[in-house]
């Protein structure tokens, strides 16, 4: 929960957490992070809100698809 209140804290500011995040940080396993990016119904925050770059955005969005198929996050 207090990872989701930081997420919506950033994306009212539009902080950019591109200097926060790495690429290789970016992976299906790490579901905490992903679960930043996520809404509360479960879709991918876009660009203008959460701070990514193009490159790290289609990353995200293979990695929680990846992540979905596997079953490690609800696809609601």
């Amino acid at each position: 929960m207090l990872e989701y209140l930081i997420c919506m804290a950033l994306m009212k500011k539009r902080i950019a957490k591109r200097s926060t995040v790495e690429i290789e940080d970016i992976n299906y396993k790490n579901l905490g992070l992903l679960k930043t990016f996520l809404s509360e119904s479960g879709k991918i925050v876009g660009r203008k809100y959460n701070g990514l770059d193009a490159k790290r955005q289609r990353k995200l969005q293979r990695e929680v698809k990846k992540a979905r198929e596997l079953g490690l996050l609800s696809s609601n």
